[in-house]
């Protein structure tokens, strides 16, 4: 839950969480650290600033999704997750699959482009937060990804988001 830009997280089991810029956290919750997103159990709630970024909630009804690894703060237990890597990035990826939620924090705003079979979208490595749905992403090009299939391309829009101007650029 979102309050002032602040995220309330309320935990009843379990919850991976990115502590980052936690206010709050309730006496009784076990932490396990174990990557960037600690596994969190127990009953109780956490309270994390968003240091001059925002939240994002995205929910998920049995989607495969893959996200930048560095956006994602929390995830519903009901989710799973493993590690992926991405073609044209540099950094780690998550795969998640699932119904739940999960909450990103960006400096922007999250856009949602749809592709659909027989119609590709080609879109800046850079830019690009993730995945939902059967896509599949293929390098094509110095720093740009051609990605088909059947889903929704979440780019993120804000600083940092925007590559460099120089080679490859002719392609947009």
């Amino acid at each position: 839950m979102l309050d002032g830009g602040a995220l309330w997280l309320t935990v009843e089991g379990e919850m991976r969480v990115n502590l980052e810029g936690t206010l709050v956290i309730s006496e009784g919750l076990e932490i396990h650290h174990d990557g960037p997103l600690a596994l969190v159990r127990g009953v109780g709630q956490i309270l994390i600033a968003p240091r001059g970024q925002a939240f994002h909630l995205v929910r998920f009804h049995r989607d495969d999704c893959c996200l930048r690894a560095s956006a994602v703060w929390a995830l519903d237990g009901a989710i799973e997750v493993a590690a992926a890597t991405l073609p044209g990035w540099s950094e780690e990826a998550l795969r998640l699959r699932g119904d739940g939620a999960a909450a990103l924090r960006l400096a922007g705003e999250v856009i949602a482009v749809k592709v659909r079979p027989g119609a590709p979208q080609r879109v800046a490595a850079a830019g690009l937060l993730g995945w939902i749905g059967d896509l599949v992403a293929a390098l094509d090009g110095d720093g740009v990804l051609r990605c088909e299939g059947e889903g929704a391309l979440l780019l993120a829009q804000g600083p940092g988001s925007q590559r460099q101007r120089g080679r490859g650029d002719e392609a947009f």
